[in-house]
């Protein structure tokens, strides 16, 4: 099993979980051909060309010239398309110090990255729009060291770190196109601070004025009822920067249940692209990024249709197979790029572990447990469809809850939170669930709770016996399980209840039918006998 800190990114370990999480083995299949393509137009230095229409074909004459000249005639932009050429194979689970299918092409551009920015000394911002690339690179350096560990890395990121935060606009907190100070824009904005937060989380050290910056330009460029929608450079609200702003947010901690990012949420889901709509990359890489992190009814709504777009838009055919072209930004955006934003969309699955949902979730219990799963036995259809359910929003807070469980009739639900009002930590709430819906939770209170923390129900006797882990004892500091009744909150079936009960003194019956049988028995053998010696006597 995988050891890393997120397993889902090995593909063997994931192959049992992708329906659940969203994708399918289409999605898969499709960043197989891309990764293939991406492998066979890369140049034998490492880099890829933005010029680059397929392996071997290129626009014109003078494309062909600069093919021909040396290493050092990679551009600006060549360097970030291999940045994100990069990124999608590591966001497939591939690292350039471990065997795999694509170790050799990644390390080669790993390898190519390092040394141009050494030769740049760090700096890509000098071009038009020089920012995105400075923050492409930036991203992809900082991934690749949190992912293999690899020193090498330390002190190219660290270069590029250094211009970011020294181009941020001290007064709003944005970024321009340009290395130097000015008014900002949301869009550069998403791309520096998923370059910061993900350095940050690699090692690098960035100063807590710089993400506060971040904060101010998102309080700017917002409006809405709950400020949940972001304009350009200023109040808007453009469904591609909302994902932006969106997803910046949750980097940053904001939390599902906040009345901004809900309406971040349904502002994007009432525009989502449909088939009539052209190839939007950046937008659709954005908002994958964002519903994921929100899931529920929101995310399926966006994954249900942007997933089939996005594989629908894919060539499958002659030298471009595998690739996809950009209709909105296709200046900006060649082969190679747009091949890369797609693939990253199509990734958002297992490259970034869903921060709320997973949140406090032993990712080493995760990989056991995996050891010994069985999934044969689901019957999936046809097609691929998301499994994430709709929020409960009743039954939710503003703290956490989790570890949900029910009776096995339904009849109760059971789940652990450390919402306002408890006796400290997590407690255990119950709650009777109606044909017409889930009554209000109930703190199970003292006789089963306790100030430290208590979770993980789980329930037997249809509800009267009630399993859960506590760390109460101080010589268990990492918790046990205990178990108590739960008389209060049995199972409102009666019969289902009676059959519960018969269920769990099942032994007993076994035990006392085997003693009636035997009783029979013996009565009879001693008639029987009776009989025999009476007419013996006779």
């Amino acid at each position: 099993l995988p050891d890393a800190d997120d397993p889902l990114r090995d593909p063997g370990f994931r192959r049992r979980l992708i329906r659940q999480l969203g994708g399918s083995t289409h999605t898969e299949a499709a960043i197989v051909r891309a990764l293939d393509w991406l492998v066979a137009a890369q140049r034998p230095e490492g880099w890829w060309d933005v010029s680059a229409l397929s392996p071997g074909e290129f626009r014109d004459r003078t494309d062909r010239d600069k093919h021909k000249q040396e290493q050092s005639a990679a551009t600006v932009h060549d360097a970030s398309a291999t940045a994100l050429a990069a990124l999608a194979f590591y966001g497939w689970g591939e690292k350039h110090t471990v065997a795999g299918p694509y170790r050799k092409p990644l390390l080669a551009a790993i390898d190519w990255l390092i040394a141009d920015v050494r030769r740049r000394g760090g700096h890509y911002a000098a071009v038009s729009h020089g920012m995105y690339h400075q923050a492409m690179v930036t991203i992809t350096l900082a991934e690749a060291l949190l992912l293999t560990g690899d020193e090498r890395l330390r002190e190219p990121l660290e270069s590029c770190v250094r211009i970011i935060v020294a181009a941020q606009d001290p007064k709003l907190g944005g970024w321009r196109y340009h290395a130097r100070p000015a008014k900002g824009d949301t869009s550069i904005v998403g791309w520096q601070a998923t370059a910061l937060v993900r350095a940050r989380k690699a090692g690098v050290a960035i100063p807590d004025a710089t993400f506060d910056g971040i904060e101010r330009w998102l309080e700017h460029a917002n409006q809405g009822e709950h400020g949940g929608l972001y304009g350009y450079t200023g109040p808007g609200d453009k469904a591609s920067l909302t994902a932006v702003g969106m997803f910046v947010r949750q980097m940053l901690g904001a939390r599902a249940d906040e009345p901004r990012q809900r309406e971040s949420a349904a502002h994007i889901v009432d525009h989502l692209p449909d088939a009539d709509d052209g190839t939007d990359l950046y937008y659709w890489y954005y908002g994958f990024l964002a519903m994921y992190q929100q899931q529920g009814s929101h995310w399926q709504a966006w994954n249900q249709n942007v997933r089939d777009l996005l594989l629908a838009r894919q060539i499958t055919e002659g030298a471009h197979a595998g690739t996809w072209l950009d209709d909105r930004w296709s200046k900006a955006m060649d082969r190679v790029v747009a091949t890369a934003m797609a693939v990253l969309s199509l990734e958002v699955y297992y490259r970034y572990l869903p921060m709320y949902d997973f949140a406090g979730v032993d990712m080493e219990a995760l990989k056991k447990s995996s050891a010994s799963m069985r999934v044969a036995h689901i019957v999936y259809p046809d097609e691929p469809v998301a499994l994430q359910g709709q929020r409960l929003d009743a039954l939710s807070s503003a703290g956490c809850d989790r570890h949900p469980t029910t009776t096995r009739h339904g009849d109760l639900l059971y789940l652990a939170s450390d919402r306002d009002g408890g006796l400290g930590g997590f407690d255990l709430y119950g709650a009777r669930v109606e044909a017409d819906g889930i009554a209000p939770l109930r703190n199970l209170g003292p006789s089963v709770n306790s100030p430290a923390d208590d979770s993980a129900p789980s329930v037997a006797g249809n509800g009267y016996r009630l399993v859960f882990s506590s760390d109460r004892a101080a010589a268990d500091p990492h918790g046990v399980l205990h178990h108590t009744q739960a008389e209060d909150f049995y199972d409102r079936d009666h019969w289902a209840a009676f059959l519960g009960f018969l269920y769990e003194i099942r032994w007993w019956l076994v035990a006392m039918a085997g003693a009636i049988l035997a009783s029979c028995l013996l009565a009879a053998w001693y008639r029987a006998v009776g009989r025999y010696a009476h007419s013996g006597l006779r």
